[in-house]
C-alpha cells in the first residue's frame, strides 16, 4: 500500500521539526551574528557550526544534493559533472526551507513544534481563541483580497488594521512565535553542548580518581 502523501503543512512541520535542520538554522544564525558584529562570541556555540556540518546527517544531505544535482543536469542533457555542494549551498537550502515552512505552517502546529523545543512555551504563552489554523500565507492572501497590502518606499507592507480582529491576532502570534523558534534553536543546542561539556569534565574527573576496574581476562 503506498504511502499516503504529505500535505504541504505537514511538510512544513516536518521541517520545522527536523533537528538536522534546528541545529543549521541555529548555528549559521550564530555565525552570521558574530561576524556582522550583531552578537558576540558565545563559548557554547563557538565551533557548532564545524560540529554541525561535519555530522552524519549534514553529510547525507550534501549527498543527496549531490545527486539531485547531478540527475537535473543529465535531464537537461548537459555534459559534466556538478560540483560537490559546499556547506553554504546546503545550509542556504534550509535556511530558505524552514522560512518557507514558516509561512505554510498554521499557528497551532508552529505552537506544537515550539512546545517540543522549549516547554516553557505551553506554560507562558498561549494562543488566541480563534485564528489558530491560520497560516502567514493565507493571512496574506487574505489582505491581498481585502487590500491590506500597501506600497510603502517601494515595499510592499501589510495594513494590519484593514483586516479582522482574528486575522490580526493570529498574524501577531505567528510572528512572535517565529521568531521564538529560531531563538529557541540556538538556545537547546546551547545548552546542550553545555550540559555536554560538564558531563565531559566529571567524566574526566571520575576516571582519574575513581578509575573502574579492568575486567579480568577470560
Amino acid at each position: 500500500m503506498a504511502e499516503k502523501e504529505l500535505t504541504p503543512r505537514e511538510i512544513a512541520k516536518k521541517n520545522l521539526e527536523s533537528r538536522l535542520y534546528q541545529d543549521v538554522l541555529a548555528t549559521n544564525n550564530y555565525q552570521v551574528g558574530v561576524e556582522n558584529g550583531k552578537r558576540g562570541v558565545d563559548s557554547w556555540l563557538n565551533g557548532a557550526y564545524s560540529d554541525v556540518t561535519g555530522d552524519k546527517a549534514f553529510s547525507e544531505n550534501r549527498e543527496e544534493l549531490y545527486r539531485n544535482k547531478r540527475e537535473m543536469i543529465r535531464r537537461a542533457g548537459v555534459y559534466g559533472e556538478p560540483s560537490m555542494p559546499t556547506n553554504a549551498d546546503i545550509a542556504l537550502g534550509i535556511v530558505d526551507t524552514i522560512h518557507r515552512s514558516l509561512d505554510e505552517i498554521a499557528l497551532e502546529e508552529l505552537y506544537e513544534v515550539m512546545t517540543s523545543i522549549d516547554s516553557a512555551v505551553k506554560d507562558k504563552y498561549s494562543l488566541p481563541k480563534k485564528g489558530k489554523n491560520l497560516s502567514r500565507n493565507e493571512i496574506i492572501k487574505k489582505a491581498e483580497e481585502v487590500g491590506a497590502i500597501k506600497d510603502k518606499d517601494g515595499k510592499k507592507a501589510l495594513d494590519l488594521e484593514k483586516l479582522d480582529v482574528e486575522y490580526q491576532e493570529a498574524f501577531v502570534a505567528l510572528e512572535d512565535l517565529r521568531e521564538a523558534y529560531e531563538e529557541s534553536c540556538s538556545e537547546r543546542l546551547r545548552n546542550e553542548r553545555r550540559q555536554k561539556y560538564f558531563e565531559q569534565m566529571n567524566n574526566a574527573r571520575e576516571e582519574k580518581f575513581h578509575p573502574k576496574p579492568k575486567e579480568a581476562d577470560k
